[in-house]
Parts: C-alpha cells; sequence; structure tokens
C-alpha cells in the first residue's frame, strides 16, 4: 500500500516539475524575462532543479515498478504459462502504469502547477509564471510520455520472465 502511495507521489511530482518548468518557458518566451537580467539566473536554476525532481521520480518510478513486479512474479508466470507472449505481458504492464496508477496524479500534477503558477505565491518571489491551458496540456502529454518510457525497463523485464523461473522464486 505504501509503495502505491509513494509511485503516485512522483507521478503527480513529475507533472508538477514540468508544469512549472513549461509556464516559465512560455512567460520567458512571450517577453516577461529580460535578456541578462537576474530572471535568466532564476531561469536556469528552476530548471536544474525541475530536472532533478525529474530524474529521482523517473528512478523512483523504474524501482517501484520492478517492486511490483517482482511482487507479482508468480501471476505473470500463469498467464506466460497459459500462452501470454510476451507482447502481451508487456502491453499488461504499460497499461496497467498508465491507466490505473498514472492517470489521476498526472491531471492533477499538470492542473496543480498551473494553479500554482497563477496563485500570488509566485509574485512573492517575482516570477512571472505564465499559466495556460496548452501549458496543461502539454504538461500532462509530456509526463504520460515521460512515465511509458520509465515504465519500459519493468515492463520487457516482466515480458522476459521464463514461467519456471516465476514459479520457483528466482527470476527478475
Amino acid at each position: 500500500m505504501i509503495l502505491k502511495r509513494i509511485s503516485y507521489f512522483h507521478y503527480f511530482l513529475t507533472a508538477f516539475a514540468l508544469g512549472l518548468t513549461l509556464s516559465i518557458h512560455s512567460s520567458y518566451q512571450k517577453g516577461q524575462l529580460f535578456a541578462g537580467s537576474a530572471y535568466e539566473t532564476a531561469l536556469l536554476i528552476l530548471n536544474l532543479f525541475a530536472a532533478g525532481v525529474i530524474v529521482i521520480c523517473a528512478l523512483g518510478l523504474i524501482g517501484n515498478l520492478l517492486t511490483a513486479i517482482q511482487q507479482n512474479r508468480r501471476s505473470l508466470g500463469v498467464h506466460l504459462a497459459v500462452g501470454a507472449k510476451p507482447g502481451d505481458i508487456l502491453r499488461l504492464v504499460l497499461l496497467d502504469t498508465v491507466l490505473k496508477r498514472a492517470i489521476l496524479p498526472v491531471l492533477l500534477g499538470g492542473a496543480g502547477s498551473q494553479l500554482f503558477a497563477a496563485s500570488p505565491i509566485p509574485k512573492l518571489f517575482t516570477l512571472p509564471f505564465s499559466p495556460s491551458l496548452g501549458n496543461t496540456v502539454w504538461c500532462i502529454l509530456a509526463s504520460l510520455s515521460f512515465l511509458l518510457l520509465c515504465a519500459l525497463y519493468p515492463a520487457v523485464t516482466a515480458a522476459r520472465l521464463h514461467p519456471a523461473e516465476a514459479w520457483k522464486g528466482e527470476g527478475i
């Protein structure tokens, strides 16, 4: 149960960081940030912070998915033993990741980042965010694509599992 909550938080945090980064970049492109100003330094620091958050979330997601596959190793072995192809297992893990685990946290993270950007809190630090519906859509699509990319390695690992190894307790 704790593992699921942690992965939900990773999904949310990934979408939130991407959304804030998109808001800052769109305000930079609209000319609200001037070249050579202290805002460029702040932009660089926020981008580095967002990149760090995304890398940490990626590693956490891969670890969480590998643990979930390890816990469900026997059921995956049964699927393979009764005739499921490795491609079926790959699709099963990817769809489980996106549909069951990621949709709600990514939607909340994308919308939450734009609500935060529109709030008065960023104005305290004189950072001009530019929230928009387009940023929210791009944030959600980019987050889901990123999460699918993170889920590929665990899905391929599950698809390569041999049914006999799954029942012996070895494998992944």
